[in-house]
């Protein structure tokens, strides 16, 4: 399968994508799953008598290469959520500045916030660790932003290398 070009809307001016470098990353995804989601759970599970359910996220990366732009991938990989209002009610719960009518900000937020990861392999490894520590049972790296905008081959080179580093990091 071919990458699909998408149209991007973002806002009221297409330069808000721009190529600069996103903003320093933070962990307020891994805090709103440590502080907020994890209790909420464990709390509905103690109410009901029933055992906490595992803890599965999903999470967008993509390796820093030439000619890729963190802002696209993000855009790419979740557009169609980002114009859900019940998505972007979830990602302003955890701290992110997100609205439903403007996906191309939001993809921008995801970046900028740390929420799409992108980097170095070693980097994002070292980012996936992170949602170990907060809690989290079981992530899914998905690289449908590479895969949309570059195609099957380089995402899936993305994949095996993130998944190789994050190996590499645990021996």
């Amino acid at each position: 399968m071919t990458p699909r070009s998408k149209s991007m809307s973002l806002g009221d001016n297409p330069e808000h994508l721009s190529l600069a470098q996103p903003t320093p990353q933070r962990d307020d995804d891994r805090d709103y799953v440590r502080d907020t989601l994890l209790p909420a759970m464990a709390k509905g599970a103690a109410e009901s008598g029933r055992p906490v359910p595992r803890m599965v996220t999903v999470v967008h990366a993509a390796v820093d290469r030439p000619g890729r732009h963190a802002y696209r991938l993000a855009f790419a990989a979740a557009h169609v959520h980002l114009a859900g209002p019940h998505y972007c009610d979830m990602l302003r719960r955890a701290g992110l500045r997100v609205h439903h009518r403007r996906p191309g900000l939001g993809a921008r937020a995801l970046v900028d916030s740390g929420v799409f990861l992108y980097g170095t392999p070693g980097n994002i490894a070292a980012q996936l660790a992170e949602f170990d520590r907060a809690g989290v049972d079981e992530v899914v790296v998905n690289v449908a932003g590479v895969y949309s905008e570059h195609g099957r081959p380089d995402a899936v080179r993305d994949l095996q290398e993130i998944l190789a580093a994050c190996r590499e990091a645990t021996n």
